[in-house]
């Protein structure tokens, strides 16, 4: 037995509507309309919710910001709705760099009478000012949802993009040290880049499968004549032969890049490997002084937002960063 209606209560969704609505007896507001492939969903902001909002902000606090009304083309059972309307929340959290979650859910008959509720006990965060999205542009919320809603489902799983977001969303809390952040913006960029390689089987320098082979022989030989070289350090050497064969981080990400239609010059790459190294060996920026701390972390997370965007076809207004100035600005993409 399935709902052809649910009305959830979303955390931390902030957004500006696409559409005017009203109810009888209220005045009229905005809300975001959304069609899905296998729903249409309507985004219903709760009264005086930009006051709300502007308090979570003030507060780092969690609350409730919307209600989302949800017609599935077809019947669904809970067990099939939470996955689809999880999805959703995730890409509402990437739109905004803010985790935005459900709450409860009411299954509702065609009446609007409740007919079961259901509550989610979840860990969020506090709303960030890193969107990804813009929240004042009506059309570029909807368009990111609708447009990449299916590429994200398509590379869901090849690209983990649920733990990706958790991880995107780590980039973006301010409450955590900038090193944290930026580690973590290290951390999502080689799982992503990782994941493009070993599908289009661009790590490896030499393709010949003998290749190692042949230089295993020759090495292997050429140890065995070093009698002052203990049996374990040799074993180590070996180990490390795989490798020589490896392509560089820097080469890697160029490749992969280009791909992905991004342009980026040598010199700032080279920037964002600096960077990389350090913080993944000493947890540390490149630079000691604040302000360019602060510049290295929006070079990278300039590029990983670029990256993301890529991923999931997205075409229209998105937030970057401003490297002279240290601000974030809206850019077309």
């Amino acid at each position: 037995m399935g709902s052809e209606l649910f009305i959830c209560e979303l955390t931390n969704f902030e957004f500006l509507g696409n559409e005017a609505h009203h109810e009888p007896g209220s005045s009229w507001y905005r809300v975001l309309k959304l069609n899905l492939p296998w729903s249409e969903v309507v985004v219903h902001p709760i009264k005086n919710d930009s006051e709300i909002i502007k308090s979570l902000k003030d507060k780092k606090a969690v609350g409730v910001t919307c209600l989302a009304i949800v017609r599935p083309n077809n019947l669904l059972g809970l067990e099939e709705f939470i996955p689809k309307l999880d999805d959703l929340c995730k890409m509402f959290s990437l739109a905004g760099g803010t985790k935005v979650n459900w709450i409860t859910i009411r299954e509702m008959t065609s009446s609007f009478e409740v007919n079961k509720i259901h509550l989610k006990s979840t860990v969020n965060r506090p709303f960030s000012k890193f969107r990804l999205i813009p929240a004042n542009n009506p059309i570029s919320m909807k368009t990111f949802i609708e447009n990449s809603y299916e590429k994200y489902l398509r590379l869901k799983t090849e690209y983990n993009l649920d733990l990706a977001v958790e991880m995107f969303l780590e980039t973006r809390n301010e409450i955590a040290y900038l090193e944290s952040r930026a580690l973590s913006i290290v951390v999502l960029l080689d799982m992503l880049q990782s994941q493009y390689a070993a599908k289009a089987k661009t790590d490896t320098i030499i393709e010949d499968a003998g290749f190692l082979k042949k230089i295993s022989i020759v090495l292997e030989d050429f140890l065995g004549t070093q009698s002052t070289i203990p049996d374990e350090l040799k074993s180590e050497v070996m180990q490390k032969l795989p490798e020589l064969n490896r392509k560089s981080y820097l080469n890697l990400m160029k490749l992969w890049l280009k791909s992905l239609n991004i342009q980026c010059d040598d010199h700032e790459l080279r920037r964002i490997r600096n960077s990389r190294n350090s913080l993944a060996h000493s947890f540390k920026f490149t630079s000691t002084d604040s302000n360019e701390k602060i510049r290295e972390y929006m070079r990278m997370a300039s590029l990983l937002n670029k990256v993301l965007i890529r991923l999931l076809g997205y075409e229209g207004k998105a937030y970057g960063f401003d490297l002279a100035d240290l601000k974030i600005i809206e850019v077309q993409v």
